[in-house]
């Protein structure tokens, strides 16, 4: 398939009988059989930096592929070379990948990453034995995929998935993969590590704050207050607590303003409520008003729960089990808020007939006293907390203990049971994508980063036009822990990725190759059809005499248009019979660029390969050359042969 095209146009010569003579052909054509050879040998394709997609190109282009686009076309390889298995045990650590950027598509990969490998050379050891190891180099298939906000890839990918337009897989593509990992490494994770360090300067201010207003008087005015010095230090620390918290405030506002009515959301809603607090309680505790009220004691506990329930949002990115708090709850709240709705509505049910049962008996138990705590009663009673002196001692005994007995069936028995199965569930869903999970989070912190840091603090080497990657070969992942491969998702799916990989890899490998050979041989047939006449390829077609059963039925065709001796055609019927002689076998060159044409056997030819099809034989685009039609002709054993025979030779081309 890698020889020169001479030779294969030599060996298609002779199928006619004639000489060929190449000048004839068109030089573009020449030029696409030659460039799919080189591909074919192994020779990558020439490809310019201009040539590749931008996203919003691919956007703009192919709206409706462009996850398909990412799925199959979303990297390139560019060649394989050998290394040290110790260098890239220490290089790759615990990561799936290597990426790095550069200015162009096409660079010297190899160079390039030996040289990086080459800075893990002197602390690789201690391994047992050390062999070669084959990578694989692999870069984006996109122009500006590292690019900030929508110029880039993750930001338009993140606008589609809070609209539900994608599910969490397409994080997990190579392609996406490769920009959350380059991105991450290079600057994301060192700013987030920024951040949570002011986050904690402003949850230890705020705890100092509340334990050092616990002893103050709050009576005291502002100026008294600063001659105290118990009551000093927690003025400043309360004041102190809106310096750490500005930046979040900034961050957020600069988020709703990128994303607009998209931004809404339960925990965003929680950060925002938190940020009002701090300033709320910052500005009372400076005027010295409510000091004494219960609603500010309120305020104060709620901030606390806000604040280090907010300190999980860092585990979404350094939990080592990508399983936190905030995901798995919020995802199991969004699986069950109908059925939690149904088990509230069911409870304040039970609530008010236990409050309309002991409406003699409020005084005496205080338990029913208001439906307020009816409903506290029944959340006890569900916890198995309750007296059963509250049921015998009531005006209507039975009546509460048969209300109390049928509580706890439905509550605990049912309801109960089915929310815990329910939520066992859930979890289950949930940690069979926590890989994608934690990839998504990773891509939702590093789009936030770049809406909201300042362009002072920005560098342009954070945005390369093209990203390189680096990965195991998937023959050398035997030697390799599973949760390095090409793209480990989860956890259960460790035991497969490995020939799941390897797999897919030969697979994609013959679809190439045989993808190459269809491209060959349509451009060998449009340089047939382009560059001879009807009438001298259907003679070259009917010098196929070699072929036993083809020239009885190429004879028969002709004879078709043959009038009996003696016998002279209607004015224009001969005409007319050439016209259509030529129209059932041959179609314009041009009518043929969209592929999909089939063999005809016209007059009872028999359906033959495309080699044939090139040398003159008819051609139809219906597929008409079906099985029930050759039946129909009369074809037998001997030209099923002929065209297997000739299927076989332009195979060999």
């Amino acid at each position: 398939m890698a020889d020169n095209l001479e030779p294969l146009l030599a060996e298609a010569e002779g199928y006619g009988g004639g000489g060929c003579d190449f000048s004839i052909f068109d030089e573009d054509l020449l030029a696409e059989l030659r460039s799919m050879e080189a591909g074919a040998a192994g020779q990558p394709e020439h490809v310019e930096d201009e040539d590749v997609y931008k996203m919003r190109e691919l956007i703009r282009e192919k709206p409706k592929d462009v996850i398909q686009y990412l799925e199959e076309e979303g990297v390139a390889k560019l060649g394989e070379f050998e290394v040290q298995d110790a260098v890239a045990f220490k290089a790759f650590g615990n990561e799936n990948m290597l990426t790095t950027g550069a200015d162009h598509y096409e660079v010297d990969w190899e160079s390039m990453w030996r040289e990086q490998l080459s800075e893990y050379s002197r602390s690789a050891a201690g391994i047992g034995w050390t062999t070669k190891i084959t990578m694989e180099a692999h870069v984006v298939n996109l122009r500006d995929a590292a690019a900030e906000g929508s110029k880039g890839l993750l930001h338009p990918l993140l606008k589609r998935y809070h609209a539900r337009g994608c599910s969490a897989a397409v994080f997990g593509l190579p392609a996406v993969q490769a920009v959350i990992n380059y991105k991450w490494h290079t600057w994301a994770k060192k700013f987030l590590l920024y951040e949570l360090a002011c986050y904690l300067a402003w949850l230890a201010g705020y705890t100092a704050f509340t334990l050092l207003f616990q002893q103050e008087d709050w009576t005291m005015t502002f100026w008294q207050l600063m001659a105290d010095r118990n009551g000093f230090a927690a003025t400043v620390f309360s004041l102190l607590t809106l310096l750490p918290m500005a930046p979040f405030l900034y961050m957020e506002l600069c988020t709703i303003a990128a994303y607009g009515f998209g931004w809404v959301g339960m925990w965003n809603i929680m950060d925002l409520v938190s940020y009002v607090l701090q300033i709320v309680i910052c500005v009372l505790h400076v005027q010295r008003e409510f000091m004494d009220e219960g609603f500010f004691s309120v305020m104060l506990a709620t901030q606390h729960v806000l604040m280090w329930t907010k300190l999980h949002y860092f585990a979404k990115a350094f939990n080592p089990t990508k399983t936190t708090l905030v995901d798995t709850v919020s995802k199991i709240l969004e699986d069950l808020k109908w059925f939690l709705v149904f088990l509230t509505l069911t409870m304040l049910g039970f609530a008010l007939a236990f409050y309309s049962l002991y409406r003699q008996d409020r005084e005496q138990f205080v338990d029913f006293a208001n439906v307020w705590h009816s409903m506290a009663s029944m959340y006890s009673f569900m916890l198995a907390m309750f007296d059963y002196n509250v049921f015998y001692n009531s005006t209507n005994p039975t009546a509460a203990m048969l209300l109390f007995i049928a509580f706890e069936f439905v509550m605990n028995v049912l309801l109960l049971n089915v929310l815990i199965a329910s939520m066992t569930n859930s979890f289950s869903k949930i940690t069979q994508d926590e890989g994608l999970r934690f990839l998504c989070s990773k891509a939702e912190i590093i789009d936030e980063l770049e809406t909201t840091l300042p362009d002072w603090l920005r560098s342009p080497a954070w945005h390369p036009p093209f990203v390189h990657i680096l990965k195991f070969h998937p023959d050398s992942t035997y030697e390799v822990s599973l949760s390095n491969v090409w793209s480990g998702i989860g956890l259960m799916e460790n035991n497969l990725l490995g020939a799941q990989q390897e797999t897919r890899c030969r697979v994609e490998e013959l679809e190439d190759r045989v993808t190459k050979l269809h491209k060959k041989l349509d451009v060998l047939i449009k340089l047939f059809i382009s560059s001879l006449s009807p009438s001298s390829a259907l003679g070259m077609g009917m010098g196929l005499g070699a072929a036993p059963g083809l020239s009885r039925e190429m004879s028969a065709a002709q004879a078709a248009f043959t009038p009996p001796a003696g016998v002279m055609p209607a004015p224009g019927l001969q005409q007319q019979q050439q016209q259509q002689q030529q129209q059932q076998y041959f179609y314009p060159p041009y009518a043929m660029m969209g592929g999909g044409w089939y063999p005809y056997p016209a007059y009872g030819m028999p359906g033959i390969g495309p080699a044939a099809v090139g040398v003159g034989l008819g051609l139809r685009r219906d597929g008409s050359g079906s099985s029930r039609h050759r039946a129909a002709a009369g074809v037998d054993a001997e030209g099923r042969r002929v065209r297997h025979g000739v299927l076989q030779r332009s195979h060999s081309l």
